[in-house]
């Protein structure tokens, strides 16, 4: 049964003395004439001179016995061999001869990194998650594992009550922490810290014991005797659970991200972070008494959707306090460079307006950043009320000379202050971004887009009603530097503002027009190169005419829907 020539083998996908035994076997052996069983399988009549159809027939069932064999005998050969060749996948799978630098970016995947998230990790310290089980897979591993210490300086916490539970609980997790922070070596901390409520007793007092158990938690203790290693800070939760770290003032030296999501802030914390030197990102989910180097921060986020005492659902009102205390932040933040702020219903409409606007200078800038190159603002504001308000005051009372984006991701009608804020600062705007624009008259969307030459990417909010108007707004000389344009269907009040806000017809014009402008101007502008529809061109037509343009090099992505 072996192969006498590879040939066969690949032309046949089976050996040559099995094809030929077969080829023989089909030649000698070849039943019934065709003719004769289908008469004799009609009646009872034996067949005529049926000696040889006798010696055919025992031919042909002692052929099939030995068939029979040979295939048991195959299939077991065949069970042997997929064994052999399993073994082998083991044994010379690819990932053993992988060079350790490679093995080391896989891992580095694998493992959460929690800077700049919402949400913290689950703990680090839990055994059954990367990059622990990366160091139970086999020696190799783990000893590679054990001194990649990349993988090892990401550490989240959860502060909870001691009360309850084990010594042996207690003792193998404080364990880990340390094991993690050995191994890390001396490269920056990731820290995350999420601290429980304290539990109170039925009259309302704090247990005897739960203040100073989390002060004195063995987490804390041990993570914040290596506060000169941390970069990158998130503290989430009660205050109460995070004493201990507020006592790191001044052993911050390389310290550069901090998030706040606390539900207060405890006064001894005021000065704790303002001998940072290396400070320059922080975002606040509440107004914070901390004392921070302002002077140095160049991004800052703002945000109190998450604050854990208060239900998300809920919009408590900003007290005149904080109002102040957040108005005091924006002024002090001179040398900042993205700002990303969230304002929900809480924040007073009248205390924007009084706090952004210079007494007796109506129409004058309060605040001027002079190095924000980024600004983003998104927040729960319904236009059904005073709350569409906020973000326009804002913008009216700011002066950003240096700002080239701009995004505002929430319901927006202030497109007057919206001109005030491009004319007064004189910025060079290269995006902007405001994807649920509404109140939107043709006029304003010519005055904003003829006060933005430098503008190369707009995403812009079309409604129902005057949908062809705002897009041949873009045949004039507007944006003469844009190169993406997206649309999006921006969200009404009323069923109507679900159906076609403009033409296929009027789209494509544009497209062509602006196409056609590109290609004759000579000044060396940009051209419009990528466009993104808030649906499907459905016109047939309109379709040839836009199939032609892609043809041309135009990048157009259609939306279903």
């Amino acid at each position: 049964m072996g192969s006498r020539n590879s040939t066969s083998l690949l032309d046949f996908g089976c050996c040559a003395t099995c094809k030929a035994d077969v080829e023989i076997s089909r030649s000698t052996i070849r039943g019934p004439p065709d003719t004769l069983y289908k008469d004799l399988k009609r009646s009872n009549r034996y067949p005529d001179g049926a000696s040889p159809y006798k010696e055919e027939h025992k031919a042909a069932k002692v052929r099939l016995d030995q068939l029979r064999a040979t295939i048991a005998l195959l299939e077991a050969e065949k069970k042997r061999l997929e064994g052999i060749v399993e073994k082998y996948k083991v044994i010379l799978h690819p990932i053993r001869i992988a060079p350790a630098d490679v093995l080391r970016q896989i891992f580095d995947f694998c493992v959460d990194r929690i800077e700049g998230q919402v949400d913290l990790p689950p703990s680090s310290l839990t055994p059954s998650r990367m990059p622990w089980v990366l160091g139970q897979i086999c020696r190799s591993w783990r000893d590679l594992v054990l001194y990649t210490p990349q993988l090892w300086n990401t550490i989240s916490l959860e502060i909870r009550q001691i009360e309850g539970l084990s010594r042996e609980s207690i003792s193998a997790d404080v364990q880990r922490l340390g094991l993690q922070l050995h191994r890390s070596q001396d490269l920056p901390l990731i820290v995350s810290i999420f601290s429980d409520n304290v539990k109170l007793q039925g009259n309302g007092s704090l247990r005897i014991t739960s203040e100073t158990l989390l002060d004195i938690h063995p987490f804390l203790v041990l993570v914040c005797s290596f506060s000169e290693r941390w970069k990158y800070l998130h503290l989430k939760g009660s205050s109460q659970g995070v004493q201990r770290v507020f006592s790191t003032r001044g052993f911050l030296p390389r310290l550069e991200w901090l998030v706040m999501d606390l539900d207060e802030t405890p006064d001894q914390a005021t000065a704790c972070f303002e001998f940072a030197p290396q400070l320059t990102s922080i975002s606040l989910h509440t107004v914070t008494l901390i004392k921070l180097p302002w002077n140095q921060i160049q991004r800052f986020r703002f945000n109190r959707r998450s604050i854990p005492s208060r239900p998300s659902s809920s919009f408590a009102p900003v007290s005149d306090t904080d109002s102040s205390r957040f108005y005091d932040i924006i002024r002090h933040l001179k040398n900042v460079q993205i700002c990303d702020l969230f304002f929900d219903r809480g924040f007073s409409v009248s205390d924007m307006k009084a706090a952004m606007q210079t007494p007796g200078k109506s129409g004058k800038p309060k605040i001027v950043m002079g190095y924000l190159t980024a600004l983003m603002f998104s927040g729960d504001l319904s236009t059904e009320s005073t709350g569409h308000a906020v973000i326009p005051h804002f913008l009216e009372g700011i002066s950003t000379p240096r700002l080239s984006h701009l995004q505002i991701a929430s319901p927006f009608v202030g497109w007057d202050e919206l001109l005030i804020f491009i004319r007064q600062s004189q910025c060079r705007l290269t995006t902007l971004t405001i994807p649920q624009s509404q109140s939107l008259s043709p006029k304003i969307l010519n005055d904003v887009l003829s006060s933005l030459p430098d503008l190369k990417t707009l995403e812009i909010g079309i409604v129902g009603g005057a949908g062809n108007d705002h897009i041949s707004t873009f045949t004039s000389p507007v944006v003469p530097n844009l190169e993406k344009l997206t649309i999006v269907r921006s969200s009404g009040t009323g069923s109507w503002y679900w159906y076609r806000s403009y033409d296929d017809s009027v789209m494509i014009d544009m497209l062509a027009h602006r196409r056609n402008r590109d290609a004759e101007d000579t000044s060396g502008a940009s051209r419009l190169c990528f466009v993104s529809l808030d649906r499907r061109i459905t016109d047939q037509s309109s379709r040839k005419r836009l199939d032609a343009l892609v043809s041309q090099g135009m990048v157009v992505i259609e939306r279903s829907g």
